[in-house]
């Protein structure tokens, strides 16, 4: 499970949605399957079951989902706008 950053704002657009940062002034768009995975997120999910809820959700290869949700936590955890639950 995930904290997402109080200063952390999300605004749902057409192409999947956009999420502030206020702190650092910065601002992300993600696609489909990365908001897909915010609101798994925002539900207190384990990365596990993010996976499992990807892979029923999208015709993808259980690798594939696998490496893009690795590389999605990663780049959020970079941009400190989720942290690992305590």
């Amino acid at each position: 499970m995930f904290t997402i950053n109080n200063d952390v704002y999300l605004k749902e657009v057409d192409s999947g949605a956009v999420l502030l940062h206020l702190d650092s002034g910065e601002y992300f768009s993600i696609n489909p399957l990365g908001l897909f995975i915010w609101q798994q997120i925002t539900e207190q999910k384990s990365e596990a079951e993010i996976l499992s809820a990807i892979l029923d959700a999208y015709a993808v290869s259980e690798e594939s989902a696998q490496q893009d949700l690795k590389e999605f936590l990663e780049a959020l955890k970079e941009k400190d706008i989720i942290q690992p639950a305590a």
